[in-house]
């Protein structure tokens, strides 16, 4: 699975549409997707965060800051025998450490 610290150009683009207010269907972006390379990705945007954490079960994984106005990436491996996304939820720091 490729390292999500070099998202392809699209990505980079659609982060830009979100910072600037022109992104039509920012949830079809936003949230977790199937990855094209096998698993699923999840993107957020919290341009005031300075950590994000995806949790889904017992993974812990620390998404990377893709885009410098509050893009972020992680990816989720495929649960085998379970249909669907995984739920998972987010851990998130501010400039002050605060969750």
């Amino acid at each position: 699975m490729p390292e999500p610290d070099t998202p392809p150009p699209s990505t980079l683009h659609r982060f830009d549409q979100l910072a600037w207010g022109r992104c039509r269907e920012p949830f079809g972006f936003l949230g977790i997707h199937p990855d094209p390379d096998g698993g699923w990705v999840v993107r957020v945007f919290l341009p005031w965060a300075t950590s994000v954490e995806l949790r889904a079960g017992s993974s812990r994984i620390d998404m990377t800051r893709v885009h410098e106005a509050g893009g972020w990436l992680g990816r989720l491996p495929s649960a085998s025998g379970l249909p669907g996304a995984p739920a998972y939820h987010l851990a998130v720091l501010d400039q002050e450490g605060r969750e």
